[in-house]
């Protein structure tokens, strides 16, 4: 008869124990569910204070002391960055695309849509290490005409299309001149970008 109470006990003891555990899985399981949403939002933050800081990195670090002369050689340092930034992305599954473009709030509107396409970047919009011509005719990268020397130091403006006039005319229109990167990967997807002033 003690065996039986005693097995009753434990049986009833093991029961407990099971419907206490199934309740606290069912109470963590939003937390759980979640969980992969936060650490998709904190890389994609990451990555963007990544490319930001990359980006003033090769802005702030251009020699020269003529106007043209800086603009020319922050263009080649991110024309070298779009490629390191890409294939890095690249080796952790995303697929990504840096770009400048004169654009309008219409464009980055439709660029979260573009993405889900995998249409990296808007369709006026271009690589930083695209060829153009300056204005003596010589081999620019289309970068350069977003970039400008402002109160000593090279910032991202529309004073820079200037140096390029395929750009030239953009100046004058309402349009935002930004350097931009696409990234995209499968269940997450991100535009950063690098506004007018950024230096």
């Amino acid at each position: 008869m003690k065996g039986a109470a005693s097995f009753l006990l434990v049986l009833a003891f093991s029961l407990l124990f099971m419907a206490v555990l199934r309740f606290q899985a069912r109470l963590f399981q939003p937390e759980l569910q979640t969980r992969p949403l936060l650490l998709q939002e904190e890389r994609m933050h990451a990555l963007e204070l990544e490319f930001k800081g990359a980006v003033r990195s090769a802005l702030g670090a251009s020699p020269g002391s003529e106007r043209e002369e800086k603009a020319k050689d922050a263009a080649s340092k991110l024309a070298q960055l779009e490629a390191t930034l890409e294939k890095r992305w690249a080796e952790e599954g995303f697929s990504a695309d840096v770009w400048a473009g004169v654009v309008s709030e219409a464009d980055l509107r439709q660029l979260p849509s573009q993405l889900a396409a995998s249409r990296l970047k808007c369709s006026s919009c271009r690589d930083w290490s695209a060829w153009t011509l300056d204005s003596r005719g010589k081999p620019a990268f289309f970068v350069q005409g977003f970039l400008d020397l402002v109160n000593g130091s090279v910032r991202v403006s529309r004073t820079g299309s200037s140096f390029l006039p395929e750009l030239y005319a953009e100046s004058f229109s309402p349009k935002q001149f930004v350097l931009g990167v696409s990234i995209y990967r499968e269940g997450s997807s991100a535009v950063f970008l690098v506004p007018e002033g950024f230096s």
